[in-house]
């Protein structure tokens, strides 16, 4: 029950940042002063907040369902009860609409997440990994990453993820499954190619971070991904297991030296991939193996 509190609280908090203002950069003495007590402050309520929910509650707060439409396409009642019978703290939306229509779709979320208890904002979140196009129609859409990577500028690699972010809060999206930190080593990758940033290290791991901060100074939760890395297979896993052969150095030296930098940057979380590391686990992809760097005993 520890561990669920730990979790539950740290998923709480980051619900009660998501306003405009924690997005604000503090950069005097008296300021940083005024944000630290800010933090032991959110502590406080944080924890007043966590000790009145429930078991259920705190459990809702770690599933994340998809949404479901109406023929209007609109969240349906199946989502309504998702959100207040079974207290899920936060959704996926899938699917195209305009602005508006994006807009007024994850409000209704929200309204029903504020209407019932914990009365706890949700996380609102979806792929947009080339921008908001992705599921705005009306949305800026932006290269791939490997467009990005080739042009080896960091500060438009921030511009694009900010960009991305502004548009995001502006439809009612908080959380973006994007940067992918994988570096693509297979040329024949049928999953990831053009989603990567390339092939070389050292320039997935700088735009990579350049992304997260573009993301997250500007309100949106960003997403390294996918970890440990999916840019040597020649499986999609969305449809099969795919595994990776090369060895244990190549892990370290290769492919997670993004997701060390996007933690060392502050990422506010990170996704799994669905793929067996030989070196490490033979018989398990990442998101089920408790061997190597994937699971830590506490």
């Amino acid at each position: 029950m520890k561990k669920l509190q730990a979790v539950v609280s740290s998923i709480v908090l980051a619900s009660t940042l998501l306003l405009p203002a924690a997005a604000n950069a503090h950069s005097s003495k008296d300021d940083h002063q005024r944000y630290n007590n800010s933090d032991k402050m959110k502590n406080i309520v944080l924890n007043k907040m966590i000790s009145k929910l429930s078991d259920e509650e705190k459990i809702g707060q770690l599933v994340m369902p998809s949404t479901h439409d109406n023929s209007n396409a609109m969240p349906n009642e199946q989502t309504r009860e998702l959100i207040q019978k079974y207290k899920a703290g936060s959704v996926i939306v899938y699917g195209e609409r305009d602005a508006k229509k994006t807009a007024a779709y994850n409000n209704q979320l929200q309204k029903w997440a504020a209407a019932a208890k914990p009365n706890l904002p949700l996380f609102v979140s979806a792929d947009l990994e080339y921008g908001t196009a992705q599921h705005v129609t009306d949305g800026t859409i932006f290269p791939r990453q490997m467009g990005i990577g080739a042009t080896r500028d960091l500060k438009a690699a921030e511009q694009v993820a900010k960009i991305t972010a502004i548009e995001s809060r502006a439809t009612g999206f908080n959380w973006n499954y994007s940067p992918l930190a994988d570096v693509n080593t297979n040329p024949a990758n049928p999953v990831i190619g053009v989603r990567s940033f390339g092939e070389n290290t050292d320039l997935v791991t700088q735009m990579t971070v350049a992304q997260i901060k573009g993301y997250q100074k500007n309100g949106v939760i960003a997403t390294a991904k996918h970890f440990p890395g999916h840019g040597d297979t020649s499986v999609d896993s969305h449809l099969g297991l795919a595994a990776v052969t090369y060895d244990r150095k190549t892990l370290e030296d290769v492919h997670l030296p993004p997701f060390k930098a996007a933690i060392a940057a502050g990422v506010d979380s990170i996704m799994t991939a669905h793929v067996i590391i030989n070196a490490i686990d033979p018989e398990l992809p990442a998101t089920l193996s408790k061997k190597g760097p994937y699971w830590t005993p506490s």
